[in-house]
């Protein structure tokens, strides 16, 4: 799984929804502290998934850096 960002020291939680969301705030140092990163779990129980972390800070990011 790849991010752009730095996610040393971030903060993350399990969205409370069917899809099982992730999602994934902060980090380290620099733009890496404005960063929300999100993913989708897909597919069935015991297979590999093919999504992977969306980023994009042109489109969310944090008001204030951690």
């Amino acid at each position: 799984m790849h991010v752009q960002t730095d996610v040393f020291c971030s903060a993350g939680l399990t969205l409370p929804d069917r899809a099982g969301r992730q999602i994934n705030v902060g980090g380290w140092s620099g733009v890496s502290t404005f960063g929300i990163r999100l993913y989708w779990p897909v597919g069935f129980p015991g297979t590999p998934g093919v999504n992977d972390w969306k980023e994009n800070a042109a489109e969310l990011q944090l008001r204030n850096g951690r």
